[in-house]
């Protein structure tokens, strides 16, 4: 019982941390994405800001100068005015057709009012964050199309991810250790509660015996119509009295330790004496004579409860 309730609690904590654990994990993860999303948005439009302000001005953007732009950053740039894109076949090859992604990206931004950013998925399912500028005054009207790859932030993503699943695991691992641990220590007092408990029940079993053990003689000796019946249910009623004392004496034994054998001295013999009587009854129905052979002088008192030690002697 107490085993399995100790696996429960442990199971009922380690349950709330981890739950705990996981979305302080989780909420640290959507956070740090949108951290790298953002710089990634930054400088996509920083690229884009760039070549815009290139064009506002008339400068002429030789295809040497974006190729190596498009290189360095992994971009794919467009610019193209009303005679039409500008010849540039690109920096670097994407793993789909330049020309589809530029015009899914247009397609994207028509319904746009102003300039449009957005996501575009290529063909093999790669990720790019696109933005369209258009650029338009009373002489042209030119429009400036930026697309960013990003596969390898994405599977930077994907390392992170597996880092926090990871970390997240081993956390998860240790707190259920710990809860582990702190429900044994806290299950602790109740499994010594139990064990006294059971203790009790086996005192209490076996300190009745005895004196349910002497009325039961002295009853069948009474049985055999002795000429002098008094001592026989003297020592009934004595030990139906003992019974109703028994309850409170066994009580004893859950104290606290040290405090069950507390008590005024107690003189041996008198003791011995008490358990002579009890047991007479008991020993003459077998044939044998009990008696106590007291030593010359006084024995040395005992330390203790009286009942307690009374109950010892009788066992003796």
């Amino acid at each position: 019982m107490i085993a399995a309730l100790r696996r429960k609690l442990a199971l009922l904590l380690t349950g709330v941390l981890s739950a705990v654990i996981l979305c302080t994990a989780l909420a640290a993860l959507i956070v740090s994405e949108r951290q790298m999303e953002e710089s990634e948005w930054v400088q996509l439009m920083s690229q884009v800001e760039r070549v815009a302000q290139d064009v506002r001005i008339g400068n002429v953007l030789q295809a040497s100068e974006l190729g190596k732009m498009e290189a360095a950053g992994g971009l794919v740039i467009s610019i193209a005015d009303s005679g039409g894109p500008i010849p540039f076949r690109g920096g670097w090859q994407t793993p789909t057709e330049r020309e589809t992604l530029i015009s899914s990206a247009l397609e994207a931004a028509e319904g746009a009012d102003g300039d449009w950013q957005g996501t575009v998925t290529g063909e093999h399912g790669e990720r790019y964050l696109a933005a369209v500028c258009f650029l338009n005054d009373y002489r042209n009207a030119r429009t400036v199309v930026v697309l960013r790859d990003m596969r390898e932030a994405d599977a930077q993503r994907r390392v992170q991810r597996l880092l926090y699943a990871g970390i997240a695991l081993a956390a998860l691992a240790v707190i259920a250790l710990f809860c582990w641990f702190f429900t044994g220590r806290a299950v602790r007092p109740i499994r010594e509660a139990h064990e006294t408990q059971n203790r009790f029940v086996s005192a209490a079993s076996h300190e009745l015996r005895t004196p349910l053990q002497v009325i039961r003689f002295n009853a069948e000796a009474l049985k055999l119509e002795p000429p002098d019946p008094t001592p026989f249910v003297g020592q009934i009623l004595k030990e139906l009295t003992h019974m109703g004392r028994l309850s409170e004496d066994l009580l004893l034994l859950t104290a606290a330790p040290g405090q069950a054998g507390k008590g005024d001295p107690v003189e041996a013999c008198v003791l011995i004496q008490r358990a002579v009587e009890c047991h007479a009854a008991a020993a003459a129905q077998k044939g044998v004579q009990l008696r106590a052979a007291r030593p010359e002088g006084t024995l040395p008192l005992v330390e203790g409860s009286e009942a307690m030690l009374q109950r010892a002697v009788n066992v003796l």
